[in-house]
């Protein structure tokens, strides 16, 4: 996802070097660190100890999810999180004014 071993390390509460050795099979990740792990990865904890995802989220993506799935990875974490609060508050009810 081309972050550096310090930037993915500062993502998920952890160091650089942390990451080296997860990445080498070294040391794991605590549990608690898994979903802070697919969060920056943009994918599922499913994921990263299946390499499967989940079936009710194969079946669920459209055209439309997919371009939006891909549209998102290609963002800095934090560019991600802006996003998704956007998409947040598009999708709540705005209440009538008052008169």
């Amino acid at each position: 996802m081309g972050f550096t071993t310090e930037e993915l390390g500062a993502m998920i509460g952890v160091t650089g070097n942390a990451v080296t050795q997860y990445e080498t099979g070294r040391a794991a990740p605590k549990p608690q660190r898994f979903e802070a792990i697919a969060l920056a990865l943009g994918t599922s904890t499913t994921w990263l100890l299946t390499g499967h995802e989940p079936d009710e989220l194969a079946r669920a993506q459209t055209r439309l999810e997919l371009e939006t799935l891909a549209a998102i990875r290609e963002l800095s974490y934090e560019r991600q999180e802006m996003a998704i609060n956007l998409i947040r508050a598009l999708g709540q009810k705005i209440s009538p004014k008052s008169e």
